[in-house]
């Protein structure tokens, strides 16, 4: 019996608070010492599932690096009974703290009762094939997907973990290193979900998934980051993305997909700020071969349904029609491996 350290969790309404009133950077530097506190608060625990909620930070070794990762175990979760695992990965910048308060997946994962972890790239950021100064990859090799794989095997060793029903979604540079993990862990995970995030165009003549493996992809039309018509993501034009077409096409091709998708629209829920939904469904021959992609018309580069964790302006309009973590979710139900 190995014994586990439960972490105190960051009450949601000091986050809200600070959003709110403060700047990002201020906002970002005050989190990361509420969080530095919190994580002194610590509980014994029972190794495996727990039966009470337990959040904490792990550490692993990989590549010759200390890595680390967040760990959130529902109040559900029995030691006898094997549990779905969901990987969020955080955008550029963030950190696994601001990827659970973005996305509320920790909520999610207590009434669903799976669990959800969140990896911590090196200096916040991913190797997502963008080859470009800044980002992990360009100066020296390092190998995320085999980080994420690491992290999989790592939480399915500690918890009962149903191997059928491993999962990932990510946003940003999160997402696009989700599309990388599809490309390449299409035999360990079941499903992914990039939200605002594309495949790279250097990582794409490589992409050879063995099987098909079911997409979601939720993207915004107005995105001012990872655009919509792709292209260079920084000015010296050295980290580009394919369109959120030219991707989507590649996973309808790869995974069999009808060219013609059925189509609907989102009704309106709450303020309208300027967006509105639309869900293309690419069905494959069989269920795990699904592509869908939900157009957010104006949407910016932002979380359906999520917190806002920079000034509007900057990133563009959140749409509320559509919750992003809650429709991941159902998704990644309809879709064990």
């Amino acid at each position: 019996m190995v014994n586990r350290q439960r972490h105190c969790s960051l009450p949601e309404f000091l986050i809200s608070r600070l959003n709110k009133n403060w700047g990002y950077a201020m906002c970002y530097s005050v989190l990361r010492l509420v969080a530095a506190v919190l994580a002194s608060c610590q509980i014994l625990a029972m190794a495996g599932c727990l039966s009470a909620v337990q959040s904490r930070r792990e550490r692993i070794e990989f590549e010759g690096r200390a890595r680390a990762y967040r760990v959130h175990v529902p109040p559900s979760c029995k030691s006898d009974k094997a549990v779905p695992l969901v990987v969020a990965l955080h955008g550029a910048n963030m950190g696994p703290v601001l990827m659970a308060y973005l996305t509320k997946f920790n909520k999610l994962s207590d009434r669903e009762g799976f669990v959800v972890v969140y990896p911590k790239g090196l200096h916040k950021r991913w190797n997502s094939g963008l080859n470009a100064p800044g980002f992990p990859g360009y100066d020296e090799p390092v190998d995320d997907v085999g980080f994420v794989a690491k992290i999989i095997e790592d939480v399915e060793r500690n918890y009962r973990i149903d191997p059928r029903r491993v999962y990932v979604t990510g946003a940003s540079n999160g997402g696009m290193l989700t599309h990388m993990v599809a490309c390449r862990l299409a035999d360990t995970v079941a499903a992914v979900a990039p939200v605002i995030g594309t495949l790279a165009e250097n990582a794409a003549p490589d992409c050879e998934p063995s099987r098909p493996i079911p997409i979601l992809m939720i993207n915004g039309t107005k995105d001012p980051l990872v655009k919509w018509e792709g292209g260079a993501l920084l000015k010296d034009n050295q980290a580009r993305a394919l369109s959120v077409d030219a991707t989507v096409d590649f996973w309808v091709r790869h995974n069999g997909c009808d060219l013609v998708p059925d189509t609907a629209w989102l009704p309106h829920n709450g303020p309208r700020h300027g967006t509105r939904v639309r869900r293309d469904v690419y069905k494959g021959e069989t269920r795990n071969g699904d592509v869908v992609l939900y157009t957010v018309e104006g949407g910016g580069h932002t979380w359906p349904g999520g917190a806002l964790i920079q000034a509007q302006w900057h990133l563009g309009h959140v749409n509320r029609d559509l919750n992003a973590s809650e429709v991941i979710w159902q998704f990644f139900k309809k879709h064990p491996r």
